[in-house]
Parts: C-alpha cells; structure tokens; sequence
C-alpha cells in the first residue's frame, strides 16, 4: 500500500528513508552528499537512504550503512522519525548507531566528516532537528554510555542498547 499525505490540500507520496547518526566520543559522522543526488545535492547531511519495499527500518540500516560505509552495525537505537520535504516528501526514521564493525570509508558520498554533535553542522532543518532531539535526550542520561564490546559473528543481528523502563534517563 503507498503512503500518501493530504498537506495543503496536495496529496503526496511519503517516501521512508532511513538516517544514522554514527555517534563516537561526542562526535557523529556527517557526509557531504554528490551533486548528482536527486535529494539534496552538494548539503552537508546524516547519512541514510530510501527503504525498498518489504524491508524493516532495521533491514534497511543494515543495508544503507554497509552500501554507504562498509561496516556493518551492532549497535543501533531509535531515536525519532520527521518529515522532510526536499524534490520528495521524505519521512525520516532516526537510528543512533554507537557500535559497528569493520573501517570507514565513503562509498556514495563526496565524503564523510567527523564533527562535534553540538556543532549542528547539517545542513536540512531535519537532520539538526533529529540533532537537537539527541543532545536533549543525552541531558536525560541516554545515549552516554560507550556501547558495549561484543565479540560479532557474521549472523549477529544489530543490538538495542538502550532499555528504557519508567523513567526517563534510565538505561539498561
């Protein structure tokens, strides 16, 4: 079934996509996105892509992080989902990824970049809201603590790290 939304009398086709925030030591990895990428071209962006039909936000961090990266992740947690309209209407699903496995390199991007989170160095009023909403949870104790180490065979599957119970703040 296609997705659409009724916004000011247009109806439009929402296309999911899902975006990770690598977070290591206070910093997360942002790309400079191609010029010849359709949606947003040449902005300083999280990286992410579209999910294909019939796969799980999860299958679909998989994939974009390995095509993206070439790592693959163990550890990943959800943190918020927001529109964002670009030449489509995106629906953005954010993952904080705190652990993974293999090197970084730059598969589809002009290039990736560490930066310091508090820098709000994106440039779509999306990616520095999904942003903002993890330095306001990080003020509430998550998303702190290193990611555990774990010893990841080939048919591990990515591990939430966060269990919240309660109250807020409190992490497993």
């Amino acid at each position: 079934m296609e997705n659409r939304i009724n916004l000011r009398g247009f109806n439009m086709q929402v296309h999911p996509c899902v975006s990770f925030i690598l977070l290591k030591d206070n910093q997360i990895l942002l790309e400079k996105r191609a010029k010849e990428k359709a949606c947003d071209p040449n902005m300083v962006a999280i990286p992410g892509g579209h999910m294909e039909a019939g796969e799980s936000q999860i299958e679909t961090l998989e994939r974009e992080v390995t095509e993206e990266l070439g790592v693959k992740v163990t550890q990943a947690d959800y943190l918020c989902s927001l529109y964002h309209p670009t030449s489509e209407l995106q629906l953005l699903h954010y993952y904080v990824v705190r652990g993974w496995q293999g090197e970084l390199s730059c598969h589809e991007a002009e290039s990736v970049f560490w930066t310091p989170l508090h820098n709000q160095a994106a440039d779509t009023e999306a990616d520095n809201t999904a942003l903002q909403e993890l330095i306001r949870l990080q003020q509430h104790g998550l998303f702190q603590q290193p990611p555990r180490q774990q010893k990841v065979s080939k048919s591990s599957k990515i591990q939430p790290t966060l269990k919240l119970s309660g109250k807020i703040g409190t992490q497993g």
